[in-house]
């Protein structure tokens, strides 16, 4: 494949001087769109020299024809194969560029590029919402969680208090026990000095 990119009618075009194969496809692709890019925004695709496109490059001239309004771009694609050109001849092509119909067409292209442009945001829009409605789930799971383990914390916190209740409990007994023997110690000893038990009886 080879290029030749000259001007005519004020109009710049794109020349394909030979064969086009598959491989070529995105490098006419790239070349095509750092033109649009460099501020030639109406380019003429001239494939009047290509007798044969493969289906790979067929698909890539349809890719480019796209491509341009999406770039805020004008493109006519010339060629006398049928499905791959938009018009038969170059004088043909030019004459289309020039008419106030392309104008109106090319208007149209680019604000259904716009349209889908929009629809792809809207897309992503929608998108976002329903991550941050997952994110929203997340956090109720979350709350959930947090509010079940306040409910675990306070029934352990009762149930330390029992805990400690019941042990406080067990000191009270035990000191009620050691009164007791302290008492019963004492009645003993008395008991023993008025003869009324033995010492060492019970």
């Amino acid at each position: 494949m080879k290029l030749k990119l000259e001007m005519a009618e004020g109009i710049t075009v794109l020349a394909v001087t030979e064969e086009i194969k598959n491989q070529h496809g995105p490098i006419l692709k790239a070349g095509i769109s750092k033109l649009f890019q460099s501020g030639k925004k109406t380019l003429l695709l001239d494939l009047t020299s290509v007798t044969q496109v493969d289906e790979g490059i067929a698909k890539e001239v349809q890719e480019i024809i796209h491509m341009a309004p999406e770039m805020d771009a004008q493109i006519i694609v010339v060629s006398p194969i049928d499905g791959i050109g938009q018009a038969p001849s170059r004088d043909i092509a030019i004459k289309q560029m020039q008419s106030a119909l392309f104008g109106l067409l090319a208007t149209e292209a680019k604000l259904q590029a716009k349209l889908r442009l929009l629809e792809q945001k809207k897309n992503q829009f929608i998108e976002k919402l329903n991550g941050m409605k997952t994110g929203e789930v997340d956090v109720l799971s979350l709350r959930k969680e947090n509010g079940e383990l306040k409910k675990r914390a306070q029934e352990l916190e009762k149930g330390i208090s029992k805990f400690l209740s019941k042990r406080e409990d067990v000191k009270y007994n035990q000191m009620l026990t050691d009164r007791f023997n302290m008492v019963t110690k004492t009645l003993n000893q008395i008991l023993t000095q008025d003869g009324v038990v033995q010492m060492g009886s019970s």
